[in-house]
């Protein structure tokens, strides 16, 4: 549900899930908008979740292919994952980077976080960690997932990719954004 902001200028009148799966849910809810009018806002509201940069000893990234339904296609993009309840996100990352790269990390740092890459109707937090120290791992992929490939980019390889277009998902896009500043690229 939507956060309570003691200067909204929306009212919320009343709120119903429309649907909802393991990951999300959807809501439309009956709201008076800030010119006064009664009017319906629909967003989704999805769990948490968590990006990896994972940095080689090279000072490599390293990136996985995954086929991403709604676009139909296989794009390149950053380990991530949701946050399961009762979980943390270290944890959560963690549990990603061995999922989806097969690999443990020694050291780990949070950046930041960011919301949505489509605020207008979602409202979900992405936290934003490095890993180092990669050693190889034992992991699974959910049965659900689609990741067909691996691999390690330098920075300029990862800048190029994003240049042409190879790298386009938003969220990949905000974490490494993230991570440029906070490495002091930017």
């Amino acid at each position: 549900m939507t956060k309570k902001n003691d200067d909204n200028p929306w009212r919320t009148l009343a709120s119903k899930v429309m649907y909802q799966n393991p990951w999300m849910k959807t809501y439309e809810d009956k709201v008076l908008m800030p010119n006064g009018k009664e009017g319906i806002y629909g967003f989704i509201e999805s769990k948490p979740g968590v990006f990896i940069i994972a940095l080689t000893e090279e000072d490599k990234v390293c990136l996985i292919e995954s086929f991403r339904y709604p676009m139909q296609e296989w794009q390149w993009e950053l380990p991530t994952g949701g946050i399961e309840k009762g979980a943390s996100a270290l944890e959560a990352a963690q549990h990603e980077l061995a999922e989806e790269l097969n690999m443990t990390a020694e050291k780990w740092t949070h950046v930041n976080a960011f919301g949505p890459s489509s605020n207008g109707f979602m409202n979900d937090t992405q936290n934003v960690f490095v890993a180092e120290g990669l050693h190889a791992a034992e992991g699974k992929l959910e049965d659900f997932e689609a990741i067909r490939a691996s691999k390690e980019v330098t920075m300029a390889e990862l800048q190029a990719m994003i240049k042409a277009g190879e790298l386009k998902d938003g969220q990949s896009l905000a974490a490494l954004m993230q991570f440029f500043v906070w490495r002091g690229h930017l």
